[in-house]
């Protein structure tokens, strides 16, 4: 006799269920307890029916086999969602058991089932991100007061299932910075202002009186996860001092003396020194040398570092004779403004430093009460003091001011040039 079991069987039936979203779609292979929750439609709800089971499948992308584990399912009743969590022992454990070893970065399918058996085909994808992402920056260094756009290229971090990865730089003083995604082998961080008291800013010297470069230690984070750091150079009181020459002339009024304290006529290229504070051994494709050629006209040249606190950049004759001519009516006098970048232009000095272009000095050659030369002998031994008088000058005070003297017939056939410096007497007369 056949006896026949009176209690009910309840037989859960359901769909193949359909992922819709992953979060989060980037993982770290070196991390552990890697919990994803996978939002879906067609959920068995298994909290109503003792001993059922939903599953995830991690596999790469195509391939039958995979990591079958099972999920925790979980329903938002306010939103109207159903989503499973999966929770994967590490990134290592994952990849072994896809059959895939532990290469990285890599990418793998993420599928749901309700039985463990028949599993859904969305093809949404995880990806598996190196454990150091950083693989250099640009500009590598920026000003004390900060707004540096810094370009951080990574190993992999891609757009996963149509979301944007985001990231972050968190500087000295935990300032965190939003990073702006350019591809998945760039973000853009902007450096905020140095905080010197921040732990981790180290100053570059030992010496307080040379306390020109700052480094920080800089943490990329994505979705609360260190992906990478770098170390970021802030310079502090950058500076223009000096231009050497510090004046040139039309040219019109040119000489094309070899007497390197000489005014350098126009429209040559004019090989500009210029001297400062806290100049860097940048690479020279940092280097920059800003020339302002007329109001908010600009022309940018690559800059050679010397040695430090002096760079030296080329100066076009155009840049010169374009600043020449937008002087303002009857003016005698035209600057070209020069600043220095050390971050490849992306910031400069703001020193008020420029080369003034100005007219040629005139000498009085005749009239007047005095002579325009007195004496006008002296001993062939040299040293007579003489005074020269003038309409026009430029700045005889200035150490590059020079007397030329020289023989009118040199019958003998010695045509020597010798140059003199100049002492200023009053605003008519110098001594030379």
């Amino acid at each position: 006799m056949t006896t026949i079991s009176q209690l009910p069987l309840n037989l859960l039936v359901a769909d193949t269920p359909l992922p819709v979203s992953l979060d989060p779609t980037l993982v770290a292979v070196g991390e552990t307890d890697i919990k994803i929750v996978v939002q879906a439609t067609g959920l068995a709800n298994v909290t109503a029916a003792a001993g059922a089971q939903i599953f995830c499948k991690i596999s790469t992308v195509g391939v039958p086999a995979g990591a079958a584990l099972p999920a925790e399912y979980v329903e938002d009743t306010t939103a109207g969602t159903q989503s499973a969590i999966c929770t994967i022992p590490s990134g290592q454990f994952l990849q072994g058991a896809a059959g895939l070893g532990t290469a990285s970065p890599r990418t793998m399918a993420v599928e749901l089932s309700n039985d463990g058996i028949v599993f859904s085909t969305a093809g949404l994808e995880v990806f598996f991100l190196e454990a150091e992402q950083v693989y250099g920056i640009e500009p590598a260094n920026g000003p004390e007061t900060g707004a540096t756009v810094i370009d951080v290229s990574l190993a992999a971090l891609p757009v996963m299932n149509s979301v944007t990865p985001t990231a972050s730089c968190i500087f000295p003083g935990d300032v965190e910075v939003a990073a702006v995604f350019v591809s998945s082998t760039l973000i853009r961080c902007t450096s905020p202002p140095l905080n010197l008291k921040a732990p981790g800013v180290v100053p570059a010297s030992a010496d307080p009186k040379r306390d020109f470069l700052f480094w920080a230690p800089v943490i990329v984070m994505h979705e609360g996860r260190r992906i990478g750091a770098f170390v970021f150079a802030y310079t502090n009181g950058v500076k223009v001092l000096h231009l050497e020459p510090p004046d040139v002339v039309p040219p019109a009024a040119g000489s094309t003396a070899a007497d390197p304290a000489a005014p350098v006529p126009l429209p040559f290229d004019l090989p500009l020194q210029v001297d400062g504070v806290a100049f860097l051994p940048a690479r020279v494709a940092g280097l920059r040398c800003r020339l302002e050629k007329g109001p908010n006209t600009y022309i940018v040249v690559v800059a050679e570092y010397l040695r430090n606190g002096t760079l030296s950049c080329l100066v076009p004759g155009a840049a010169l004779e374009n600043a020449w001519a937008a002087r303002a009516a009857l003016a005698t006098t035209a600057t070209l403004g020069v600043e220095v970048s050390l971050n490849g232009g992306q910031q400069y000095t703001a020193s008020g430093k420029g080369v003034i272009i100005h007219e040629a000095d005139v000498i009085i050659t005749s009239g007047g009460a005095a002579p325009a030369l007195d004496p006008g002998y002296g001993y062939v031994d040299g040293g007579t003091l003489v005074t020269l008088r003038y309409s026009t000058a430029h700045s005889p005070t200035s150490p590059r001011a020079r007397c030329l003297f020289r023989r009118v017939d040199p019958s003998d056939g010695s045509g020597h040039l010798h140059w003199m410096p100049i002492f200023k007497l009053d605003e008519s007369a110098a001594y030379v």
